[in-house]
């Protein structure tokens, strides 16, 4: 603990010369920089003036280590956009294989999917075409949605299809109008440590993407979804949603490769990625007009 303490100090120490602000004293937070927190940063990137990745590592961060990498993007930046990018054929793909199919900066996993037929579970909306209608049945179901650069969540009372050109069912829900969701739910996959993935977007149009990895003791156990919506909640966003998690998490930016640990070849490595059935990415709206790898 101490030693822990003494590597916080010299990064707060370094974060006060550039004039840094601290966040939150129980986790590390992002700022337009970085703003330290107990989070030890492993390395900072400003990838795109619009958007930037930051990894960390915590020794004890509900109940344990974590990694985490966390991409922040500005939504306002004219250059970028927001897509959702399926596989073609129902022919899952990794998220580095979609996110390069798609000329994608920056890419995570999306929603769940069936593994035998591939499918999609639940609303699937993209660039107004519907591709799977289902709504999806539980309390704490959420719908990620977007037109454009407006991205927003409904709760199951909201949910209309006309409400995004693009749209997502996911569960559960995180966060909305900046409050934890009373309706997490008690679930086992709610419950459990897993890997996870959220999308999260502030009340200024900043989006993050976030993955926790796990399933590796002594370096990253994971987190509940109440723990997730907690993170989602102090980096500051206002509607936060838990995407597919597990051996899915993962999170892929195009000049870096795969910056997490996907867990599918049960190693503490960037080489286990699943393949999915759709992502969501970030990229220069310039890309649109070239043809899909």
């Amino acid at each position: 603990m101490m030693k822990m303490w003494r590597r916080l100090g010299m990064l707060l120490a370094f974060a006060g010369c550039f004039g840094l602000t601290a966040g939150a004293a129980e986790i590390a937070v992002p700022g337009e920089v970085l703003a330290p927190g107990q989070g030890i940063a492993e390395s900072t990137q400003h990838l795109w003036p619009g958007y930037g990745l930051f990894t960390y590592s915590y020794e004890d961060l509900y109940g344990g280590p974590q990694t985490v990498s966390i991409l922040k993007v500005d939504l306002n930046d004219p250059a970028l956009e927001l897509g959702i990018g399926v596989c073609p054929d129902d022919n899952r793909q990794t998220v580095s294989a979609l996110g390069k199919r798609y000329h994608a900066l920056a890419a995570v996993n999306a929603g769940y999917f069936n593994f035998s037929p591939s499918s999609a579970v639940g609303l699937l909306k993209v660039n107004g075409e519907i591709l799977c209608d289902a709504l999806g049945g539980v309390d704490s179901s959420g719908y990620l949605y977007f037109t454009g650069s407006r991205v927003g969540v409904a709760t199951p009372e909201e949910v209309n299809t006309g409400l995004g050109d693009n749209m997502r069912w996911s569960f559960p829900l995180l966060v909305k109008d900046g409050e934890i969701y009373d309706r997490i739910g008690d679930y086992d996959h709610t419950l459990q440590r897993h890997n996870r993935t959220a999308v999260g977007v502030t009340a200024d149009n900043r989006l993050f993407l976030v993955v926790f990895d796990g399933r590796t003791p002594g370096r990253a156990i994971g987190v509940t979804c109440p723990q997730l919506a907690d993170f989602m909640k102090r980096l500051g966003c206002v509607d936060a949603i838990n995407m597919d998690g597990g051996g899915s998490t993962t999170m892929w930016v195009e000049s870096l490769g795969v910056v997490n640990h996907p867990t599918d070849n049960r190693k503490f490595d960037h080489a286990g990625e699943r393949r999915v059935y759709d992502i969501l990415y970030v990229r220069l709206k310039s890309a649109a007009e070239l043809p899909l790898e």
